[in-house]
């Protein structure tokens, strides 16, 4: 069985190639990891996984190609050709929808699946389209669900982190940290409001890229770091991005068990407008933090900064939590049983 994975999520990407390899799917993507020893970004590591040359070849072809042919730069990347296609028994398309609507014609009679987040109602409805003619939906989440127009679904698997990777907690700072990328440009979408709050009366940090503007930016890490900065700070605070349910960031936080403070069940509503927010279902299965004001979520991160022992406590829930949903090496069977039923 042979995949092309279409890209648009550099981290999921290396994520997910990870464990089709380790399933032994023949993969190969459009997107960072192309050539997975030699990645074209550095979010995340190389992955010690052999490319088919020919295929990387006819890939890197495409874009000079479509060049020629005419076609304006910004679909350059998006547009598929049958000689690419034809080698390939499943494509699967991450997220973004204009893969579908460029290509469909030469690739609709393979198996097409779409791995869906970060959807409203309107993508849901270019969404059914696509499923009356064949189209396979794997979803994230099973509160994908109550999005408005839901377009249904072949499968769920929550996106996994395998366990190995996570460090020991060992607290070394008594700070609130939080990763984020262009948060202050994306305002409201990232919870910017609140974290300005939340640095004005905490010991706090965010990490990630393009967060200069802040003062109390710690920087862009490379994936050890940050592992590193899980492990070792006291407790973690969690926006989520709009309109995902949950991020790849709050996974990280919950398999190292950094004690999480989300926003909550109705401050996510209020904030941009209403969608299914999952993280404060997921913190209910063990007691955890979740706030709907600011003044209630500073007053919890301030209690486990104060409170080792809870900490700790809370620390061990979360890292047996995140296991049982997260987990790679205990889940990755379920994209045995998806792609078996297809």
């Amino acid at each position: 069985m042979k995949i092309l994975y279409l890209s648009c999520h550099a981290v999921l990407e290396y994520d997910e190639l990870r464990i089709l390899n380790d399933l032994d799917y023949d993969v190969t993507s459009v997107g960072g990891y192309i050539n997975p020893k030699s990645p074209h970004v550095d979010t995340r590591p190389p992955l010690m996984i052999d490319s088919n040359k020919d295929r990387e070849h006819k890939i890197n072809q495409l874009f000079e190609t479509n060049k020629k042919n005419g076609i304006p730069l910004e679909k350059c990347s998006y547009t598929l050709n049958k000689e690419v296609v034809d080698d390939y028994d499943i494509i699967y398309v991450m997220h973004n929808l204009e893969w579908l609507d460029i290509n469909w014609q030469i690739i609709k009679n393979k198996i097409v699946v779409l791995r869906t987040f970060l959807n409203l109602g309107d993508t849901e409805l270019r969404i059914q389209k696509y499923v009356k003619e064949g189209l396979k939906v794997l979803r994230c989440s099973p509160m994908e669900r109550e999005i408005e127009n839901y377009a249904g679904e072949h499968g769920i698997i929550r996106f996994l982190k395998y366990e190995c990777d996570f460090k020991p907690r060992n607290i070394l700072h008594d700070k609130v940290i939080t990763f984020g990328q262009s948060v202050k440009q994306r305002g409201s979408w990232c919870g910017s409001e609140l974290i300005e709050s939340i640095s004005k009366e905490l010991p706090f940090t965010i990490f990630g890229p393009a967060n200069d503007e802040y003062k109390f930016w710690g920087g862009r890490l490379s994936y050890e770091d940050q592992l590193i900065q899980l492990a070792t700070n006291s407790c973690y605070f969690f926006t989520g991005t709009f309109p995902a349910q949950y991020t790849l960031s709050f996974i990280e936080a919950l398999m190292t068990g950094i004690p999480i403070v989300s926003m909550g069940k109705n401050l996510s509503q209020s904030i941009v407008s209403k969608y299914p927010f999952e993280v404060p279902y997921i913190l209910d299965e063990i007691g955890g933090f979740y706030g709907d004001d600011i003044t209630d979520i500073k007053n919890k991160l301030q209690i486990l900064l104060d409170d080792r022992k809870l900490n700790q406590e809370m620390s061990i829930k979360e890292i047996s939590l995140g296991k049982k949903l997260f987990s790679a090496e205990q889940n990755m069977y379920l994209w045995k049983d998806f792609f078996n039923s297809l």
